[in-house]
């Protein structure tokens, strides 16, 4: 029977869920009253645990992802489902808040619902930094030329990677590759022996993702607004 809380907790006094890099996962689970934008307050649990930045870096440095757990009232649950945003970028935490907290709530009748903030969004760290802000002179008295727009974009590109290696942030640790690794360790964490996923646009390309090299690890999966392994290219009047 899956608890999400029995394992990997006893408020980590006693167990301790390592990673593949050995960072302990550290898994947190509080009681938490979540407050949607309707201003409905649910009880739920606030999870955090740690994973490593970098997993091909010699170096190992850990940081925070965070997760709010709303507990089934089935007495007889299945495997949780853990719901992954778009984006990038997108808090899966805030979509709960949101048009689809009725979605959320019809779910944990079944199971475990897992409202899950990608690394780098929401509540999951690298979050105590400021965005950032880029002013680049865009000519006005003149149409913008391809070109322009391409050295344009790569100096704000350059400039905001500059401005987050300055605080320490291994830039080449957000990607893809190690989101997927991320949603592993969060069910190693869990102590569970799958997971069901929910996602949506980038969400759903990450969950191909995690059932391209964890498919063991999945349950069920349902998917929206699908962007395959190669679909993830955009042209900028799409952005």
């Amino acid at each position: 029977m899956y608890r999400a809380f029995l394992i990997c907790t006893v408020l980590l006094l006693f167990i301790k869920c390592k990673n593949s890099n050995n960072i302990p996962l550290n898994l947190l689970l509080e009681p938490y009253d979540f407050i949607t934008n309707s201003g409905d307050t649910i009880p739920a649990q606030l999870g955090s645990f740690e994973v490593t930045e970098n997993r091909k870096a010699q170096i190992e440095k850990g940081i925070e992802l965070s997760f709010v757990l709303f507990p089934s009232t089935n007495p007889n649950p299945d495997f949780p489902i853990v719901y992954l945003a778009g984006g990038p970028g997108g808090s899966g935490i805030n979509a709960a808040r949101g048009s689809r907290s009725d979605l959320f709530m019809t779910l944990k009748e079944i199971v475990d619902v897992i409202a899950f903030d990608q690394r780098a969004t929401g509540l999951s760290s690298p979050f105590e930094y400021e965005e950032c802000e880029i002013n680049l002179p865009r000519p006005t008295e003149t149409p913008l030329s391809h070109q322009k727009l391409i050295d344009l974009s790569l100096k704000a590109a350059n400039e905001c990677a500059e401005f987050w290696r300055s605080n320490g942030v291994d830039i080449d640790a957000y990607n893809t590759f190690e989101s997927v690794a991320d949603i592993e360790d969060l069910r190693k964490a869990l102590g569970v022996k799958k997971l069901n996923l929910w996602g949506i646009s980038y969400g759903a390309h990450l969950s191909l993702s995690f059932l391209k090299y964890y498919p063991e690890s999945v349950g069920k999966s349902i998917l929206a607004g699908i962007e395959g392994p190669d679909h993830t290219v955009k042209l900028p009047i799409y952005s």
